[in-house]
């Protein structure tokens, strides 16, 4: 009993790697598209790209109701 409280206090007293790999890094770039409000023909496109016949999504509507 005695190593194995050894081991975890030696695990969990030292400083976390992971914490400065963080620190260390740069955020990945923002695509400022992705927060653009979409527009009636993107809206179109996507409907017109689903796929009929096939089974309704979480949602339960089936493409063809759109």
């Amino acid at each position: 009993m005695e190593r194995w409280a050894e081991y975890y206090q030696d695990l969990f007293s030292r400083e976390n790697v992971s914490n400065k790999a963080i620190q260390n890094t740069t955020p990945p770039p923002t695509l400022e598209e992705l927060d653009a409000p979409f527009t009636i023909d993107k809206l179109r496109k996507a409907i017109n790209t689903l796929s009929c016949s096939k089974a309704p999504g979480s949602d339960g509507i089936s493409p063809e109701i759109v």
